[in-house]
């Protein structure tokens, strides 16, 4: 995909700004994305888990209520562009494919998405972000299907841990933020 562009107002950057330097992760899919788009609850905490034993702090987007992955910080966001208010100064984020991993490209935010098997990233993809597809040919169903969750459950929170180190081991030594 090309990159756009997401011009924030200056409230939505110091609405951000209280999560500088942050692993931002979103865990919850919003109720029209499809199920096959789901990492499942147990991956994400075992992320979240290893995620901290390295010393990272993380932060999980999402509405009050959403069940909050351990030692995660929550960033209660009421609108998309106080997500991307708050992922703009993120150091790393992990995502689903979805309106946040497209967020993350112009905002520049090194991105890890999960993709699985329901989209390519050929498709829905930047070069420039850690796109996990396992899937083969994408299904795009709308309904849960075996292929797609196959496909995810071959993505590993280790696997995902050892591209989240390297992704911060390169913004660091670069002097990215």
């Amino acid at each position: 995909c090309p990159v756009g562009e997401i011009p924030l107002t200056t409230a939505e950057r110091a609405f951000g700004a209280r999560y500088t330097a942050r692993i931002v992760v979103e865990p919850t899919l919003s109720a029209k994305a499809s199920p096959n788009k789901q990492w499942g609850p147990q991956r994400w905490e075992a992320l979240a888990v290893l995620l901290a034993r390295h010393g990272h702090r993380v932060s999980q987007l999402g509405p009050a209520g959403m069940p909050l992955l351990p030692g995660a910080e929550r960033i209660e966001t009421a609108t998309f562009r106080q997500a991307c208010g708050a992922l703009a100064l993120a150091r790393l984020a992990i995502l689903p494919e979805g309106g946040l991993h497209h967020a993350a490209a112009p905002l520049g935010v090194p991105s890890i998405v999960l993709f699985g098997g329901f989209i390519s990233p050929r498709q829905t993809g930047y070069a420039h972000q850690a796109n996990f597809f396992t899937g083969g040919e994408p299904c795009g169903l709308r309904v849960r299907c075996a292929h797609c969750t196959k496909a995810m459950k071959r993505i590993e929170p280790e696997e995902v841990l050892r591209h989240a180190l390297a992704l911060l081991a390169l913004s660091d030594s670069t002097g990215f933020d």
